[in-house]
């Protein structure tokens, strides 16, 4: 049988989807650590009770077969039979001290490595994350609401402390992520291992039973090869984890030094998006992901590829943000409340985002199904205006003004709401010329939520 390295995260940027992973892995550890608790308690009835052998030995194969039953006992067995291994230890009728001895460190090995170090770890990992993820926004929040004109030694002040809060928010994503990797590798072989162990002791202790004990030899075997490829695998997983924390440290490096640079350049947030005649990179490929999705819809396909050409957390003002001209005619302009929300725009000209508190609280319905949407912006018929009207001194603000409504946007540097707004106008460049007359994208304009 192969054991295969299996990633719990696919990448370990913050995005809802990771964060669903880890309140996923942590509802299991719970259950793992009301199951291990309850091996413990057999284990020591068992030591406490190895005086009276046939009690004691009774106890300690219905605790295990208790422990290893059901779908998640088969997945902690690694696919090996163990009902050979309980069945022999139920015919065992004698006993040493060296077994009690034996079983006693194992029980104590058992509380002490998964009671009181993994599963505790995990758990407290997910906090340091949950509580430094919420001191991350707050230094955004603060730094974003800075207005220009702001003396130079406040920004690097507020700055500072964004970095610091990225920083640790970033060791703690880290952290619970190899935590809990560790938890979903390790109990894949651990507590087979402990079997195996156990096994071994009442091998060493009836000695008298050696002949009857030693046809567990294939299984045990076997057992142990499993045991050393789960290993393995668990150490690939940790090397992958950490190659990927390497990649995430990198991306935010070189973030942080585009912010650096550009408040460096211009202190207070000043200053138009200037767009290059030179296009970039990543103009250049979503024009080509556009232009490929739009060719697959025009041709009938059921399925036409859609890519993800631009994804990343910004403010978005809910309630009031603008009228549908983007305040032109007299309309008047209300401020809302920003809210942090993770954005996604993809090859169909689709912009929707996701919220902390739902997977999928305001995407697009019909998404799965290529089908119209109901809430939206339609970036067909959409432009891109910077700065925010409600209010004119905030930093990297930008509006999506469409004939439904303005969504009201802040980035959290001018490096990032450039890329945003050099996207989205590519976007409606392209869906402009390449869709028929009367055609549309079928999305409608929500700025609320």
């Amino acid at each position: 049988m192969v054991v295969t390295a299996q990633a719990p995260f696919a990448d370990l940027e913050d995005t809802p989807m990771f964060r669903m992973k880890v309140s996923e892995l942590e509802g299991g550890c719970r259950r793992l650590r009301e199951r291990v608790a309850g091996l413990v308690a057999h284990y020591r009835r068992y030591r406490d009770a190895l005086v009276a052998l046939c009690k004691a030995q009774a106890s300690f194969v219905g605790g295990l077969s208790e422990f290893f039953s059901g779908p998640e006992g088969e997945e902690l067995t690694g696919g090996i039979p163990v009902s050979k291994y309980l069945g022999t230890l139920g015919e065992s009728i004698t006993y040493f001290d060296l077994l009690k001895i034996q079983i006693e460190f194992a029980a104590d090995q058992l509380s002490s490595e998964w009671l009181g170090e993994l599963l505790v770890g995990a758990r407290e990992a997910h906090r340091v994350f949950e509580r430094s993820s919420g001191d991350l926004e707050e230094a955004a929040g603060r730094c974003l609401a800075l207005k220009k004109g702001t003396k130079r030694e406040v920004l690097d002040r507020a700055h500072a402390e964004l970095s610091t809060a990225r920083l640790v928010a970033e060791e703690a994503r880290f952290d619970v992520a190899r935590r809990l990797s560790c938890v979903a590798s390790r109990r894949r072989y651990s507590f087979l291992q402990l079997l195996l162990d156990s096994v071994g002791a009442h091998h060493a202790a009836l000695r008298s039973g050696s002949e009857m004990l030693g046809r567990l030899t294939p299984l045990g075997d076997a057992a142990r090869g499993v045991v050393a490829e789960a290993r393995a695998a668990e150490a690939e997983v940790q090397a992958q984890l950490a190659r990927e924390a390497a990649r995430c440290k990198a991306l935010s490096e070189a973030a942080a030094a585009a912010a650096a640079v550009t408040a460096a350049g211009d202190e207070s947030g000043h200053g138009p998006v200037q767009m290059s005649a030179a296009k970039s990179e990543e103009v250049v490929a979503a024009e080509a992901a556009l232009r490929a999705t739009r060719a697959a819809l025009a041709a009938g396909e059921a399925n036409p590829p859609v890519t993800v050409i631009k994804q990343g957390y910004l403010l978005k003002r809910s309630g009031g943000g603008g009228g549908a001209g983007g305040g032109g005619g007299g309309t008047k302009v209300v401020g809302g409340e920003w809210k942090r929300r993770f954005f996604v725009l993809d090859s169909r000209g689709q912009l929707y985002y996701y919220s902390h508190k739902d997977t999928l609280l305001n995407k697009l319905r019909g998404c799965e199904t290529h089908t119209a949407a109901s809430t939206g912006v339609n970036l067909l018929t959409s432009t891109v205006k910077l700065d925010d009207e409600a209010e004119p001194g905030l930093r990297f603000c930008f509006r999506v003004v469409s004939p439904g409504g303005c969504l009201a946007l802040q980035a959290e540097c001018e490096a990032e709401r450039a890329a945003w707004v050099a996207l989205l106008q590519t976007t409606t460049s392209t869906l402009l010329l390449h869709t028929p007359l009367g055609g549309s994208t079928a999305l409608t304009s929500s700025a609320a939520g």
